[in-house]
């Protein structure tokens, strides 16, 4: 608590409640666009720093736990993420499109009152699920022997309590994402996620508790710190603001209408993120299963530090940008984060697929490398990069788009989650692929969840020209090259953890000296284009 009052203290952000809101700016989007930079400073750099720590420390934690008791980790992430995807995401979106700048008390009445709705609905949800998962995995628990010593009953409270806590401060969150007071967000998740993980490590390296009881108890406590950084926060930087709406509030119906659309739309992309898990579930072994979430959890870590973050803060920059008509600003926001993702996917695809092998030797040892592991990162990489395209591609769609146009994205999408169920089930019973077959279903439908947002890109914006989006064709040939050198020296000098240390050492260093001389040509080639977008986020006008 201590620790949480501090640095709720220390919290800044310039934006105030309606008592304290000035008038209508004279350059909107530009202020739009520093606030938004601002709270994406706070939400990129703090959460490298504590994922970075917070990872080194995971890795531990994998390399004593078995591929089994993995595998049930990822059916229990599955569901409890699962609840928390599908009860809070579509009143995040509707509520981001409540102006909170307009000075009346009204507006914060019907965000804080469709918070508390999305709360409710998570604790049920919770309640429910908890009931579902216990009497759905009871069997398969009881027949495995290392678990024998764990109560399934014991598991499932802490994980489904630990989610029905987290849904609790949905109503504060959701005035925090008004104000974009982004920062408010990443402090909160970044002390919630080491608390997580340095529970993990104690209790399992101190106390000799079991992997799973340890993923409990951290899912319990990472809600728990999550309610209490909004509380705390809210309570010292604000301390005449109601929680609770005061009187009967009317919710309008734009506010009504915006949910359901973006529910349908939440249902779609909850299928088609966590599909792939549901049908890992039903096809594969629990040890499959295990050596999937490892891989996942890994190959998705920079998702979690930096896609997903910028995902998140330029949906909010541009459902303000579009509420105040800044529709050249959005255009160049979109095209200079593309060119850069673009650019990070090249990385992903030339240098990930070669060096699989060794960082998994290295993080957690021959156990898992002598599994399907490798090869599956390495897959696993090349789908990483059509994430981060797709992943800003569908926040531009979702800001941009009308009733309609969120209509059909719901529809498209159901579309696309039967195509990946029918070519997922294909891969695994006429080649049994397994959990390769089901990466690459995802990235099929990735591709084409990427060209459908794109035709509605070119609607919107009639001037955007995606080739200008794309690297410099240098900087795609180095990247080229690299990758043929990388395959190299993965094959001829590094095959194996049998290949000894030396060998090892060659093969990183092949590798630097070829991401050196990637990054050279992009300092060279690609260097106005990221100064083009520092000034744009510092809001000045081209």
């Amino acid at each position: 608590l201590q620790f949480l009052y501090f640095i709720a203290q220390q919290e800044g952000g310039t934006s105030t409640f309606p008592t304290e809101m000035a008038d209508d700016n004279t350059d909107r989007g530009n202020a739009t666009l520093r606030e938004a930079a601002k709270g994406f400073r706070y939400l990129f750099w703090l959460n490298l720093i504590s994922k970075i720590f917070t990872f080194g420390a995971n890795a531990y934690v994998v390399r004593v736990a078995t591929p089994k008791a993995m595998g049930m980790r990822l059916n229990m992430d599955l569901w409890v993420n699962a609840i928390l995807f599908f009860t809070r995401e579509a009143f995040r979106t509707a509520c981001l499109r409540i102006p909170l700048s307009d000075g009346e008390a009204a507006s914060f009445q019907h965000v804080l009152s469709w918070g508390w709705c999305s709360a409710l609905f998570g604790v049920t949800a919770s309640i429910a699920g908890a009931f579902a998962f216990y009497y759905t995995m009871a069997d398969s628990f009881s027949s495995i022997p290392e678990f024998e010593s764990i109560s399934l009953l014991t598991l499932t409270v802490m994980n489904f309590a630990g989610a029905a806590i987290e849904s609790l401060a949905e109503p504060l969150y959701n005035t925090a994402q008004g104000l974009i007071l982004t920062s408010v967000r990443t402090n909160s998740e970044a002390a919630a996620l080491v608390t997580r993980v340095m529970s993990m490590v104690m209790l399992v390296s101190i106390w000799d508790l079991h992997p799973l009881l340890s993923f409990g108890v951290a899912q319990l406590l990472y809600g728990v710190v999550i309610l209490l950084y909004y509380c705390v926060y809210f309570w010292l930087r604000h301390p005449n603001c109601k929680w609770i709406p005061s009187g009967h509030v009317k919710t309008p119906s734009v506010v009504i209408s915006n949910t359901v659309q973006f529910q349908k739309e939440a249902t779609m992309r909850l299928l088609l993120t966590e599909g792939e898990k549901v049908l890992l579930s039903g096809i594969t072994t629990l040890s499959q299963q295990g050596v999937y979430d490892v891989v996942s959890h890994l190959g998705s870590v920079v998702c979690r530090i930096l896609f997903k973050f910028i995902e998140d803060a330029s949906l909010v920059a541009w459902s303000k940008l579009f509420a105040v008509g800044a529709k050249g600003q959005a255009e160049k926001l979109f095209s200079h984060l593309l060119r850069i993702l673009s650019m990070i996917g090249l990385i992903f695809c030339c240098f990930g697929t070669s060096y699989s092998y060794a960082l998994l030797y290295l993080l957690y040892g021959s156990k898992w490398t002598d599994t399907d592991a490798p090869n599956m990162l390495s897959l696993y990489c090349v789908y990483i990069s059509l994430m981060a395209i797709n992943g800003i591609s569908e926040a531009f769609y979702r800001s941009a788009a009308t009733d309609e146009s969120l209509q059909l994205l719901w529809k498209v999408q159901g579309l696309f989650s039967a195509a990946f169920v029918i070519l997922s089930l294909l891969l695994e019973y006429c080649f049994e692929l397994g959990a390769f077959g089901l990466i690459a279903s995802s990235a099929s439908v990735m591709v084409l969840r990427i060209v459908f947002c794109i035709r509605f890109v070119r609607k919107v914006l009639p001037d955007f020209n995606l080739v200008s989006c794309l690297p410099h064709q240098i900087v795609f040939g180095i990247a080229t090259a690299s990758f043929v050198i990388t395959q190299l020296s993965r094959v001829y000098i590094f095959p194996s953890h049998a290949s000894g240390n030396t060998n090892l050492l060659i093969h990183i260093y092949v590798g630097a000296v070829c991401f050196i001389a990637f990054l050279v040509s992009i300092r060279m080639l690609e260097w106005g284009n990221l100064q083009d977008l520092r000034k744009l986020l510092a809001g000045k006008s081209e």
